[in-house]
């Protein structure tokens, strides 16, 4: 595998590491262990790049190093301070780490650094966004879509300053307002959340602006739904909802 010459900012990476990128992260979530063996397996001039010294955090925090990984993530913002992807990863180890005020703080510079960015939602492709919501939706167990039926359903451009700062990760995909009701099934059973909200750049950015899209919207909107309802596996399986 050939090496690419690092940069403060992400390099424009053959296709071939991208995928050994993706690789990696698979197996740091199966094998954290496997993981950062098969990373040390790696030439040198690879391993510094900023990618994959993102992954290495990644591979330390599923490792609950979090100590290693914060250190690791704050050398590549000494390098790229504005780095909005490595803000993020630090926000989203310190709050695993126990440290929310810390955690929204990186997020909240996450966002504005996302948001300075030149806006991807096109008027089409937010039509699109809204009308795969509405077929989600519109698409679920009528059990599902009975509590729904008056929920509001609204496309966003992203999370609000307000919501971040309530430790709102700034690149969620959709977001159930109301009160969740995890691991209290009975009460669900009774209550609907107050609106469902869908970022369009988050999605957008996730998901591109193909055939995908609509693929992300669904899967945002049953992720949603479980979490709201705090569903389990079996459950969403027995619900149609996997």
């Amino acid at each position: 595998m050939d090496a690419v010459n690092a940069t403060d900012t992400s390099p424009d990476l053959p296709d071939e590491l991208w995928e050994t990128l993706e690789d990696l992260y698979d197996l740091a979530e199966e094998d954290p262990p496997e993981a950062l063996s098969t990373f040390q397996s790696f030439p040198e001039g690879l391993r510094e790049l900023r990618e994959f010294q993102m992954a290495l955090a990644y591979i330390e925090k599923r490792q609950e190093d979090y100590a290693a990984a914060e250190k690791r993530l704050r050398s590549l913002l000494v390098r790229a301070p504005d780095d909005a992807d490595v803000h993020h990863q630090l926000g989203d180890l310190l709050d695993d780490a126990g440290r929310p005020e810390d955690a929204t703080r990186h997020f909240l510079r996450t966002l504005e650094l996302d948001s300075a960015s030149p806006a991807l939602a096109t008027p089409e492709l937010l039509d699109r966004i809204g009308q795969a919501l509405e077929g989600a939706v519109r698409d679920l167990p009528a059990e599902y879509q009975e509590r729904l039926a008056h929920v509001p359903l609204l496309v966003e451009s992203r999370p609000s300053v307000d919501l971040v700062e309530s430790g709102f990760d700034p690149r969620a995909m959709g977001l159930f307002d109301g009160l969740d009701h995890e691991g209290d099934l009975n009460q669900a059973h009774t209550t609907a959340p107050t609106r469902i909200v869908l970022y369009a750049e988050n999605l957008i950015d996730e998901a591109g602006d193909g055939p995908e899209l609509e693929e992300e919207v669904i899967v945002t909107v049953l992720h949603e739904i479980g979490h709201y309802f705090g569903l389990d596996e079996d459950d969403m399986e027995r619900l149609g909802l996997d």
